[in-house]
């Protein structure tokens, strides 16, 4: 399997699991953070995949490459803001965080992404 597939699987099953973990934390569902951290997991993974294929160097000259990457690396930042505010128990903040600024910066992280690779 080529490694651009890899990378479409691990971040679009990342998405779900995302979707799924904020869904199973709305319903108090105490699993929903080992759900998250598999997403994160397979995020890291795509996202350490991505840096071997460009052998880690800031990608200039393609503005859209560089938006892909700066948004990418600015959502796994994000989500260890999110990650900290579930364990410090500020769960009307948590979910907050989830829904307007961690899950859309990702989610344009990964249409941008999506649009690289085609």
């Amino acid at each position: 399997m080529s490694v651009l597939i890899q990378i479409e699987l691990l971040m679009t099953v990342a998405l779900f699991l995302y979707g799924i973990a904020y869904a199973m934390a709305r319903n108090k569902n105490k699993y929903h953070k080992a759900v998250a951290a598999v997403g994160f997991s397979m995020d890291t993974y795509g996202t350490m995949l991505m840096f071997q294929i460009k052998k880690g160097v800031w990608m200039t000259g393609i503005l859209a490459s560089d938006v892909h990457t700066i948004l990418s690396l600015a959502a796994l930042s994000l989500f260890f803001i999110q990650l900290t505010l579930g364990l410090t128990r500020k769960i009307k903040w948590h979910r907050r965080f989830a829904l307007r600024i961690f899950f859309p910066v990702w989610a344009l992280a990964f249409l941008s992404g999506a649009f690289l690779a085609h």
